[in-house]
């Protein structure tokens, strides 16, 4: 069996569902201590928005090491969370709810537990993420959208972790950022390094949080209204 089939056979047998191979990215044939074996980009059969990836164990072949549990939970959070999300962009924005915590926080056995479950059980040690892309016709005006990014950052610090990140793109109109958003859980691409038109961007993070910020937070960055929003955008340099 090829190295894809081995991992998705892995896989279906771990989970008891089909799954899609979207891609593969070659590991390292002769030093897999170092680089790791072949990873794959996997997503549940007729769900591509739940991307994830699945990796061989470099010790143990019968082993698959993923991240299934956090990308169905990141889906759960996204379903909760829309109607909020969806007030405040602009209507048809792509956008992406991520989970990410360390591995030894999750295992394949919580596949059916939800993530309202996992939090109630006073779990916090955690990111939660909103990444965002905004299509402009031109270099953003960023204070008219002040109100709205400072409510998603309340948003998703009112989830209950210990970490917490809005990420807005400014795109060009001309520029389709949807499979960017879609993989965001997986792609670890920041918005400068896009292929694509790339006005600029505002990330804020728990750091900045005008309620607890970080000892070493910028005092002029601290997030204490809207107004505070736009000194978080980095145009573009390129």
């Amino acid at each position: 069996m090829s190295s894809e089939s081995k991992v998705l056979a892995k896989l279906e047998e771990k989970y008891t569902q089909k799954f899609t191979v979207e891609g593969v990215k070659e590991g390292s044939k002769i030093f897999t201590q170092m680089y790791g074996k072949d990873k794959l980009t996997v997503h549940p059969e007729g769900n591509p928005d739940m991307v994830f990836l699945a990796q061989e164990d470099t010790d143990d072949k019968d082993v698959v090491n993923d991240n299934y549990v956090l990308a169905k939970w990141a889906e759960e959070l996204k379903a909760k969370l829309a109607d909020q999300i969806e007030k405040e962009l602009p209507p048809g924005t792509p956008y992406k709810v991520l989970i990410r915590m360390a591995p030894d926080k999750y295992d394949a056995s919580m596949i059916n537990m939800s993530f309202d479950e996992y939090v109630n059980e006073g779990n916090k040690d955690f990111q939660v993420a909103l990444v965002a892309g905004i299509s402009t016709e031109g270099e953003p005006e960023i204070e008219k959208y002040d109100e709205q990014i400072y409510e998603l950052f309340q948003l998703v610090k009112s989830v209950g972790s210990e970490m917490y990140t809005v990420s807005i793109g400014f795109v060009d109109k001309s520029s389709n950022v949807e499979d960017y958003v879609r993989t965001s859980f997986i792609n670890n691409i920041s918005w400068s390094n896009l292929k694509a038109k790339v006005y600029g961007y505002v990330n804020i993070d728990d750091e900045f949080d005008g309620e607890n910020p970080g000892e070493d937070a910028n005092e002029s960055l601290i997030l204490r209204s809207p107004s505070d929003v736009a000194k978080h955008y980095e145009p573009d340099q390129e």
